[in-house]
């Protein structure tokens, strides 16, 4: 059935270069519960959600944005099934949207799925990227079970305008600092290879792989706040780690130097950016020079000095950083802050890490309690940390495309 605000009011938000760039992109999530409430009480409160996030109920208007409150809505069906969970695939747990049909405007853009099987229920949503990244899809999912079970929501910012916009610069002069910061071009083979591994099934491949123990983990974080002169996050010290695992993995010759990308959430990080800033407001944070003779806790050490570089002080530097994307992709230059064949290359040395182990994933609740487990989206990470059911575990560890294939392949340890 289709669910629409009760109060429809008419809007449109431009898209922010993230925005127009996630458009072919879908964000899923699926969560089992051993129960939830009726099917009913989910519609009403999905309905005051799209009081709070009306673009869920738009549609997408070309390359210029998302409109609102001319008879759209949002998908909400379920589904009655003897199965039992392990008897079910993922495609049919989720409302079946497609890129396809979103970016003409002839699909909603948020749907989800309540389908009651022999062994509990399950929830699959899915909400078009150009409406929101991880952190305020899991958010806005949050609020619907806060709002299922009638406590207070905060209103998240809806204004587009919040996001960093670029200030006078000419293409010459953009062209000038990205080349001049070590930017890599983007050309065919790139958009060829994406296209290849599409359609040999690589870019949805992804396996679970094992951190290292706990206490050797916290003895090198240790180790690596020694050296850096202060704390270390764990985030630093698990891509280090991977560093030196991946080289094991890939067989990567010593003298190649690596790097790490680090997928950033600028909200609260950037002063125009609020926590429940609705949209996407992530960047690539790069670093580079990470050599094979570095032992876990100084390639951490290395790595916790650059991310401060740019997330410590008054967000100067990382909003001119945001802009500066904003210049390559809006002019559009073909330039990139990292190299994007490399990092979705069979052999990579630049390690693309997508780590969402912050976000609330189990904190859904409807009001008959937490899920039981909740799976990942279907993005291609080539490396992501996804949090663990229990909140003071590690991180769970997945590979993604080739390094999921050849993780499979060799199943040699870490």
């Amino acid at each position: 059935m289709l669910i629409t605000p009760p109060h429809p009011q008419e809007g449109f938000r431009p898209f922010t270069y993230l925005d127009k760039a996630c458009r072919s992109m879908i964000i899923d999530g699926l969560w089992s519960f051993h129960d939830l409430p009726h099917p009913d009480t989910l519609a009403g409160a999905l309905e005051q959600l799209l009081m709070l996030y009306p673009l869920l109920a738009g549609h997408i208007e070309g390359d210029r944005g998302i409109a609102w409150g001319k008879g759209d809505g949002v998908r909400f069906d379920t589904v009655e099934s003897p199965l039992r969970r392990h008897e079910t695939s993922r495609a049919e747990l989720l409302p079946g949207l497609t890129v396809k049909a979103m970016k003409q405007g002839r699909a909603p853009l948020f749907a989800a799925r309540l389908t009651r099987l022999g062994d509990g229920c399950v929830l699959g949503v899915q909400c078009s990227h150009a409406c929101a990244d991880g952190s305020a899809f899991y958010t806005l999912m949050d609020d619907w079970g806060r709002l299922a079970r009638q406590l207070p929501v905060e209103a998240p910012c809806l204004d587009a305008e919040a996001f960093p916009r670029p200030a006078d610069l000419t293409r010459e002069e953009a062209l000038r600092q990205v080349t001049g910061a070590g930017w890599v071009k983007v050309g065919l083979s790139t958009l060829l290879g994406q296209l290849w591994r599409e359609a040999r099934g690589i870019t949805h491949l992804c396996t679970q792989a094992p951190l290292p123990p706990a206490d050797q983990l916290a003895t090198w974080r240790h180790e690596a706040a020694q050296r850096h002169g202060g704390p270390v996050g764990s985030y630093a010290v698990y891509a280090a780690w991977l560093l030196q695992a991946c080289r094991k993995l890939n067989a990567t010759p010593p003298h190649l130097p690596g790097s790490v990308v680090t997928v950033c959430n600028l909200r609260g990080r950037i002063p125009s950016l609020p926590r429940k800033y609705m949209g996407n407001a992530v960047i690539n944070l790069v670093a580079h020079g990470f050599h094979a003779d570095m032992d876990v806790p100084e390639a951490a050490a290395k790595l916790q000095s650059h991310l401060q570089s740019y997330l410590t002080g008054d967000g100067r530097l990382l909003t001119d950083y945001v802009r500066l994307n904003a210049y390559a992709a809006g002019y559009p230059l073909p330039y990139v802050p990292f190299d994007v064949d490399n990092a979705n290359g069979k052999r990579p040395t630049t390690l693309y890490i997508n780590d969402m182990s912050k976000f609330p994933v189990y904190a859904l609740d409807f009001g008959t309690g937490k899920p039981s487990s909740a799976e990942p989206p279907d993005l291609p990470d080539p490396i992501r940390l996804w949090p663990a059911p229990s909140a003071d575990a590690h991180p769970i560890l997945y590979f993604g495309g080739h390094m999921a294939k050849r993780h499979n392949r060799l199943r040699a340890p870490l």
